[in-house]
């Protein structure tokens, strides 16, 4: 059978723009995205669950760290780097706790050296990966081609 023509009009494209600035927002304050694109109890959950996994991880000392490197080791240094990017989509909390690091570099290695650190560090990767996966939520939820933009308020 032939395909169904239809005389619908295409939806028109979002600006890009918007869209950068929609998926910057919701990867700096979790859920921001999805509030904005008022989808706000969504946002709220997203919001509530992501920060309170970085609390957990932040209270079972874990930190986010520049990856170690060892030369002799590029299996390690590729697990390292993996981790800290995904620990960097948690956004803003990621990028404060980092820079906490390296202003106190001190307070780094005696975290690095306190025996829960590696389980923190799991927590603060489980939500860099949540935010992740809300950034793409968002995107194809209300960015993505095809979708009508949002009346205005």
């Amino acid at each position: 059978m032939p395909p169904a023509e239809t005389n619908a009009a295409p939806l028109p494209s979002r600006p890009l723009g918007e869209t950068v600035g929609s998926l910057l927002a919701a990867w700096l304050i979790p859920g921001l995205g999805h509030i904005l694109h008022r989808d706000v109890l969504r946002g709220i959950f997203q919001f509530v669950l992501i920060q309170v996994t970085f609390g957990l991880g932040l209270l079972l000392h874990g930190a986010v760290l520049w990856p170690a490197y060892n030369p002799l080791d590029w299996g390690a240094n590729a697990m390292n780097i993996l981790t800290f990017v995904i620990q960097l989509a948690n956004g803003l909390a990621a990028l404060l706790c980092l820079a906490v690091s390296q202003a106190f570099p001190g307070w780094a290695e005696a975290t690095r050296a306190h025996a829960l650190f590696e389980l923190g560090s799991v927590y603060l990767l489980i939500s860099g990966a949540m935010n992740s996966f809300t950034v793409g939520a968002l995107f194809d939820r209300h960015l993505r081609w095809g979708r009508a933009p949002l009346p205005p308020l």
